[in-house]
């Protein structure tokens, strides 16, 4: 996974294809550039992975933040992590500039969440989500309380010819079909004859055993 999305016209086809429309529009993709670092914690590194790009959006610079799910439930404190990680982000970002006047303003992080499971995704997609409801029903309350939200592509579910008119690319949509179906081998072997013309190109293409190896080993 994080190989695949390492390559930055992956990257650009899945923000494309999740983040939305209006924002789209005003994300300057010839811009997006791979960030290095990750801010996963050491614990879940098994269980997540992610990655963290730079862009142009309205001509302003921001961050595109990806993180990829491999657990098979779902993490019901996933706006509270992500909170941690974006928070880090910018915490790298202010000992970059080295001073907080050039620290200023804030780059905005948008996150974005890669996740597959046999529920698909149940939990909350806000951090106010995780609060007492009564109380941040209060809106003296809720502008006190920190907030975020994410983009959740949620592919559990998703069809093989959903995903295949993504328009992802091969490998990236290879990828993801590897990632939705490796953990049902009934379910690999039902779709094996939708993506086998995709293998085939794939195989095919200049340096395409390696990118097909590739797809498939690791995260």
């Amino acid at each position: 996974m994080r190989r695949t999305f390492s390559v930055v016209e992956h990257a650009a086809a899945e923000f494309r294809a999740l983040l939305p429309p209006r924002l789209v529009e005003q994300i300057d993709f010839s811009t997006l550039k791979q960030c290095s670092g990750s801010y996963v914690d050491e614990a879940l590194a098994g269980s997540q992975s992610d990655l963290l790009f730079s862009v142009n959006i309205s001509g302003k610079p921001a961050l595109l933040y990806l993180l990829f799910e491999h657990q098979s439930s779902v993490d019901k404190l996933m706006p509270l992590r992500l909170l941690r990680y974006v928070v880090r982000i910018l915490e790298r970002h202010v000992q970059d500039a080295r001073t907080p006047s050039l620290a200023l303003p804030l780059s905005v992080v948008v996150p974005l969440v890669l996740h597959h499971s046999e529920t698909g995704w149940t939990a909350a997609k806000t951090l106010e989500e995780l609060f007492d409801e009564t109380l941040v029903n209060d809106p003296e309350i809720l502008r006190l309380i920190p907030r975020l939200g994410f983009v959740l592509d949620d592919i559990s579910h998703l069809s093989d010819e959903a995903l295949a008119d993504r328009a992802l690319g091969v490998v990236p949509a290879l990828t993801l079909w590897a990632l939705r179906d490796a953990r049902s081998p009934t379910r690999l072997v039902q779709s094996l004859d939708h993506w086998a013309s995709a293998m085939a190109e794939l195989l095919l293409a200049p340096n395409g055993r390696e990118a097909h190896l590739e797809s498939y080993g690791g995260s």
